[in-house]
């Protein structure tokens, strides 16, 4: 995985430079979408981090996101989560059903489902 993510920011660098060529830089955005397995946390999102092993090419990518302006994609599963917690409260949180929500301590924000929290993650770090 790491040699192909090694090869995601120049592609995305020949899309940007052909768009620009076109006169469609500014108009069409480019970007990707991330499995969750560029995060080594995202529990609690305030104290959610990138896996060392992406952290190069992350930075590398986040940089092109912000100088073009294209937004950061996560692919959330909060499937995951259930699976590795799997008490009832967990399933309701994750399945978007009735529950007391998670408090995050870092930010006191609630949340009451799991797939906000990870998307949350997301625009925290980016």
């Amino acid at each position: 995985m790491n040699n192909l993510i090694s090869q995601l920011l120049p592609a995305m660098q020949n899309i940007q430079n052909a768009l620009n060529a076109s006169s469609l830089g500014g108009k069409i955005k480019v970007s990707t979408v991330h499995s969750m397995a560029v995060l080594s946390q995202s529990d609690p999102p305030s104290s959610g981090a990138f896996n060392p092993a992406f952290g190069d090419a992350m930075r590398q990518l986040l940089g092109f996101q912000r100088t073009t302006g294209s937004p950061l994609a996560i692919n959330p599963y909060p499937f995951f989560a259930y699976q590795s917690d799997p008490r009832p409260e967990t399933l309701a949180f994750c399945l978007f059903q009735p529950n007391a929500g998670r408090v995050d301590s870092g930010t006191d924000i609630k949340y009451m489902n799991m797939f906000d929290a990870q998307v949350s993650f997301s625009v925290l770090q980016s």
